[in-house]
């Protein structure tokens, strides 16, 4: 029987076997000789020492390390005011992304990690979370040519903070829901295939053998919500993995030109019962523009898109524009 992960142990031998062998040949290789030349001159002349240049010595590991970092604060306050909706608030929000990338002329170890939280504070009423994700990328490559590479890469995306909403119950009052918690969902996507390097850090990655694990620790969001199935498990189901293919896309934040920066970052998923089925994959994208007016102050316009059967039928989009402080080590 066909096992996919059989092709996945064998890839990741490979490549184990052909980094032993390259540290190997590293160690086997001779110092650059820089004997000296002694020249016979005419008589009653001193012999010339002449010692040649040595050849600059490429480093045997060089990093790359991306940090961003953003922020943005706004108060509003109504004064008699026409509807519910006009409630005195606080929104406080933050985006965080490292990449970092370390590299030799075999090897490519790329780490990415994607953080955001945002909260409202309404006076006299409830708080709601408005954000909360993070992505944890690891990938560990073997360079072919300049663009191309063999890749084995694992994905972890998730919320930390739990999320409530709010229901009004025949009381007139309001009833807590519990609606998700820290991988609650949870997935992580197994990668192994090819990856595509373009720009200065940025890479495309296929990955033809794999699987998407979905995770539901906190079991009592299925009492909380009255379900009995969500994300695609059924209540008292901890985890389920499927075999499949993904795409994952990382474009660190980058200068387009001299006020205008740009980041990408996305997955898509589709299980090998789906493959000609576009319904049965899943995807998320986050997308940025800044643009840097001020010293450590920029407009950013993020869009984010979701797809996923098993939470709604239709593509979730989310637009996002804000001016705000932002610390980089690149721009």
């Amino acid at each position: 029987m066909f096992r996919p992960w059989k092709i996945l142990y064998l890839t990741i031998a490979i490549l184990l076997i052909s980094g032993v062998k390259v540290l190997c040949q590293i160690q086997q290789q001779k110092t650059i000789d820089t004997s000296s030349k002694i020249t016979k001159d005419r008589p009653g002349i001193n012999s010339v020492l002449e010692t040649p240049k040595a050849k600059p010595v490429e480093p045997f590991l060089t990093e790359i390390l991306i940090l961003d970092f953003y922020t943005t604060f706004t108060a509003s306050k109504y004064d008699n005011g026409e509807s519910n909706d006009q409630k005195n608030q606080l929104y406080f929000y933050y985006n965080f992304t490292v990449n970092n990338t370390f590299k030799n002329k075999y090897f490519i170890f790329r780490t990415y990690l994607y953080d955001e939280f945002g909260l409202k504070y309404y006076q006299d009423s409830v708080n709601s979370k408005s954000d909360d994700k993070y992505v944890f990328r690891n990938s560990f490559q073997k360079i072919f040519s300049t663009h191309l590479s063999a890749q084995i890469t694992a994905t972890i995306q998730s919320q930390v903070w739990k999320t409530y909403t709010y229901l009004k119950n025949t009381n007139n009052g309001m009833d807590k829901i519990l609606y998700t918690d820290y991988f609650s969902p949870g997935y992580i996507i197994y990668s192994s295939g090819l990856s595509y390097r373009f720009m200065q850090s940025a890479s495309m990655d296929l990955g033809l053998v794999g699987g998407r694990v979905t995770e539901i620790k906190n079991q009592n969001i299925y009492t909380s919500r009255n379900a009995e199935v969500l994300y695609g498990l059924k209540k008292g189901q901890h985890k389920k993995f499927v075999y499949g293919i993904n795409l994952q896309v990382n474009a660190p934040p980058v200068m387009i030109n001299k006020h205008l920066g740009w980041e990408l970052n996305g997955v898509a998923f589709i299980s090998k019962d789906s493959l000609y089925s576009i319904k049965g994959g899943t995807l998320s994208l986050n997308n940025a523009f800044h643009i840097l007016f001020l010293k450590n102050i920029r407009l950013s316009w993020r869009t984010e898109i979701e797809y996923d059967q098993n939470i709604q039928a239709k593509v979730f989009i989310a637009n996002q524009i804000a001016v705000g402080f932002y610390l980089n080590n690149h721009f």
